[in-house]
């Protein structure tokens, strides 16, 4: 068994994030996704509802109960077929974080995306990984909180 960048990415990211500048040092993970088929390039993803999975949502639901939330998605209509699939469980999952503290991975991206844990800007200009408290909105996209 091997891990793949974005897993990788994860365990560093619980490990060494800092929050206000302490360190997160978390003891463990849970790495959801949106979809409950992979691809190494979302053009690969099914088109259609069967991208999902049959019990995506079930297991889905269970992230509110975590204390701390960090959600990545970054670049999401990708290919462009999937957008409205995309943003309908963006849509029901936003709806069940709220009232949960959210955070991002070095802020959103410049189209308001909770930065994907596999982006190349995992680190700061010092080499730290910052996390960045964040609002989601309700069609997906999120904001800042500073």
């Amino acid at each position: 068994m091997f891990n793949d960048k974005t897993t990788n990415n994860c365990i560093r990211i619980a490990k060494e994030a800092e929050v206000n500048g302490k360190t997160l040092k978390s003891d463990g993970i849970v790495i959801y996704n949106v979809f409950s088929k992979i691809a190494k390039k979302p053009k690969d993803l099914p088109a259609d509802e069967t991208a999902i999975g049959d019990s995506n949502d079930v297991y889905l639901s269970e992230i509110p109960k975590y204390k701390t939330v960090i959600l990545g998605w970054g670049m999401c209509h990708n290919p462009p077929q999937i957008g409205p699939i995309w943003d309908k469980e963006m849509r029901t999952i936003c709806n069940k974080l709220q009232g949960n503290t959210i955070y991002c991975v070095n802020g959103v991206t410049t189209k308001s995306r909770p930065r994907h844990p596999a982006s190349k800007n995992l680190t700061g200009s010092d080499g730290k990984i910052k996390l960045v408290q964040i609002r989601l909105l309700n069609n997906g996209n999120a904001k800042n909180i500073y």
